[in-house]
């Protein structure tokens, strides 16, 4: 497994983080002073806590779905789809 995406060589994104029973398993795949890419595995029930960030986010569903709220709204979201986080 390489440590970032290569250029010029297609990505499979899902790929690059295992599910772990219980947990969130997540893996930075670049930091720039504009933002990160970080792909990240939830098992089921798991979920990361309220938080803002500096600039905008990019939730895209790789496999199964998720629940996002945003700004108090609730977002459901499923496989292939990608959902704006506003900072």
């Amino acid at each position: 497994m390489a440590d970032k995406i290569e250029a010029a060589h297609p990505t499979i994104l899902a790929q690059l983080v295992d599910y772990a029973t219980g947990a969130i398993v997540s893996r930075t795949l670049e930091k720039t002073p504009g933002g990160t890419l970080t792909v990240f595995a939830f098992d089921t029930g798991e979920e990361l806590s309220e938080h803002t960030a500096p600039f905008n986010a990019y939730i895209t569903v790789l496999d199964g779905s998720a629940e996002l709220t945003i700004g108090g709204q609730v977002v459901n979201t499923a496989k292939g789809e990608t959902v704006l986080m506003p900072a």
